[in-house]
């Protein structure tokens, strides 16, 4: 699996479990956050990979750690409640989720930031991928 098709596998199960009708950002895709309602950002940040298991040639694993973050943008005087029930509706979507040889764990909020009339939430969800043939 391509970093290419790890992006589209993690898209493509947020599309299908998400369920709600907030705006969505996708990676690599142009999204202007609006400021007057809520909405939802993913970012991947992949991160370090490594051999996990070594056989007979073509039969060793590579594992590749990452980390979704999923940023919630609302506006600053929209309260608690709102951001509170998005990051369980996030959290849902990939808590202990295993699709496409990624597999991930607990997500957790990691950060909040304040710019005028809108704040940030970022959600990081972490995860692995697992590659034959490394």
């Amino acid at each position: 699996m391509s970093y290419e098709t790890e992006r589209q596998n993690i898209t493509d199960h947020f599309k299908t479990n998400w369920g709600r009708s907030e705006k969505v950002g996708y990676p690599r895709h142009k999204f202007v956050v609006p400021e007057d309602e809520f909405s939802i950002q993913l970012h991947i940040d992949n991160g370090r990979g490594e051999t996990v298991s070594v056989g007979a040639p073509g039969n060793n694993i590579g594992r590749y750690a990452g980390t979704l973050l999923v940023q919630i943008h609302g506006p600053s005087d929209a309260g608690e409640k709102g951001f509170t029930q998005l990051i369980d509706a996030v959290s849902a979507v990939f808590l202990n989720k295993h699709f496409s040889n990624l597999e991930f764990f607990t997500p957790y909020p990691v950060g909040e930031s304040t710019r005028q009339k809108l704040t940030t939430r970022t959600i990081a969800c972490p995860f692995i991928r697992d590659e034959t043939n490394h």
